[in-house]
């Protein structure tokens, strides 16, 4: 295939994909969503997908949202970023005369719409741009009022001003207005939303599409829709199209026996929306993007509210599937807060595959380990190496900090670390209890007074399985690493264990 064809099959297919996204919707319980379009030029730019809610829903801004309109951009090529520039240019979109902000504005000149523009796309904020810090990480608008802070020679004043000139010289209130209907939802990859879609195919009750074919039955009746019609549908006209490709199974019949899905979020990543999946801890807003908020604790603020919510949603008279779209340390806080509960299985959130054990053994070497002095303090820090290798930012960190560790134990996963170095749900359970007796084994007498310091880059249902483990460490810290600069040695704490909260340690 011709290198200039491939990015247009790909950006074809990340539409399609997106489509039946939200065409699942018309079929889940209690959704909003009534009409899902394809390809429905109302709104010029943002009429690749179109949904229509049957009840108005309340956007950031408390408007009544009745339609949301998507862009979808996939972009092959050697940048992988948006810049706040890129909104008032026109080829960010592939086209020449018009942007994404211009045609915001033809789309609002006469006031306020009942509608949201969101840009769906595969890149992520340049974490070296203004736009990073102007997007909420709430679902993914454009914070306004930070927009008009800065005075004109500001980082931010030069992005409004070259906005305002784009559109004309509009006011500030006429752009505040644009900006407010915009959202932008970065990082949905073509990967994770081929598995977000097949997840909501799933559940709405449709057939998932087969890994094992080279044609995907559901993008191929999109480009059959997008030729010849209909690009409108509802639940009843779209199901005789599923039913005749055999392509329809209808939805699962749940029995009380069947787990319970409960979830926690911290970042909004993916197209899939947890809520629809199970019920959430929703902990997004006390953060932006990776970078909890200034205000925000993490013991004070954060560790209350999951201690609460896996108290009110775990019982010892059911079993659970916990999704976790989160941060590191929150997985690990939630594996340490539910111990050895065996009735709780993590979702690892690549491919939302829940790694339950099934008591399969696991043979062969787990862990390669390795032990190193790096600095004069009495407390051990163990480098966690699974999706990648942390032993050398642990080792500046340590020397440029002075946490207090003095010995460093890497723990390397037997077979090199990469994003498939775990191979299911009974190797993550096998991993855990083994690392936490090789810490166990290895911790001098003076160590088990000093707090053990937790560094990993792991997947995240193998943070909450070690985090299972950690109750044996006693005092420990977590921490999280700046992945947006990959700084060498960007560590920062988060929870410090046990929990000291309202006065009394957490048993």
């Amino acid at each position: 295939m011709a290198p200039s064809v491939a990015p247009i099959l790909l950006g074809e297919d990340y539409q399609h994909l997106y489509f039946w996204v939200q065409a699942a919707r018309l079929f889940m319980e209690n959704d909003p969503a009534e009409v899902v379009y394809v390809e429905h030029p109302i709104i010029q730019a943002f009429d690749d997908v179109v949904a229509v809610n049957r009840v108005p829903l309340y956007s950031h801004d408390n408007r009544l949202i009745e339609v949301d309109h998507y862009q979808l951009k996939y972009h092959v090529d050697g940048r992988d970023t948006i810049k706040a520039l890129d909104l008032s240019t026109p080829s960010f979109i592939g086209a020449t005369e018009y942007s994404l902000l211009d045609k915001a504005y033809a789309a609002t000149k006469g006031g306020d719409i009942p509608k949201r523009m969101t840009l769906v796309t595969a890149w992520r904020f340049d974490p070296t741009d203004i736009l990073r810090s102007l997007i909420s990480n709430n679902d993914g608008e454009i914070v306004t009022k930070k927009v008009f802070e800065g005075g004109s020679r500001s980082a931010v004043g030069k992005v409004r001003e070259a906005w305002r000139k784009r559109l004309g010289g509009v006011s500030d209130d006429e752009l505040e207005r644009v900006l407010r209907h915009l959202r932008i939802h970065d990082n949905v990859q073509l990967r994770r939303l081929k598995q977000e879609a097949a997840l909501y195919l799933r559940l709405a009750g449709f057939a998932p599409p087969s890994e094992g074919s080279l044609v995907d039955p559901y993008v191929a009746m999109v480009r059959k829709f997008i030729v010849g019609g209909p690009r409108e549908h509802r639940a009843d006209s779209l199901r005789p199209f599923l039913e005749k490709e055999d392509l329809w199974r209808g939805r699962p019949l749940r029995s009380e026996s069947d787990p319970r899905a409960i979830a926690i979020k911290s970042f909004s990543r993916g197209a899939v929306n947890l809520e629809d999946l199970a019920a959430t801890l929703d902990l997004v807003p006390d953060f932006h993007g990776r970078y909890k908020a200034a205000e925000v604790d993490w013991d004070r603020d954060l560790a209350p509210r999951i201690r609460a919510f896996l108290d009110e949603r775990v019982s010892g008279n059911h079993s659970y599937d916990l999704y976790l779209d989160t941060h590191l340390s929150i997985a690990y806080l939630a594996g340490y807060l539910l111990g050895k509960n065996d009735t709780v299985a993590p979702v690892q959130s690549d491919g939302r595959v829940v790694w339950r054990r099934t008591g399969l053994e696991v043979p062969g070497e787990l862990w390669a380990v390795r032990e190193e002095h790096v600095g004069d303090g009495p407390g051990l820090a163990i480098a966690i190496e699974v999706t990648r290798p942390t032993a050398d930012d642990v080792r500046i960190y340590t020397g440029n900090e002075k946490p207090g560790i003095g010995r460093m134990l890497v723990l390397t996963v037997a077979g090199g670390t990469g994003p498939t170095s775990v191979r299911d749900g009974d190797h993550a359970w096998a991993l855990a209890r083994e690392l936490g007796a090789i810490v166990e084994a290895r911790r001098t007498t003076d160590e088990r007074a000093a707090p053990i310091h937790v560094f990993g880059s792991v997947p995240v249902a193998l943070a909450y399985l070690i985090g299972r483990e950690g109750r044996a460490f006693g005092r420990s810290i977590t921490y999280e690493f700046d992945f947006d600069h990959r700084t060498p040695g960007g560590y920062t704490p988060a929870f410090h264990l046990p929990l000291t909260l309202r006065g009394r340690t957490e048993p």
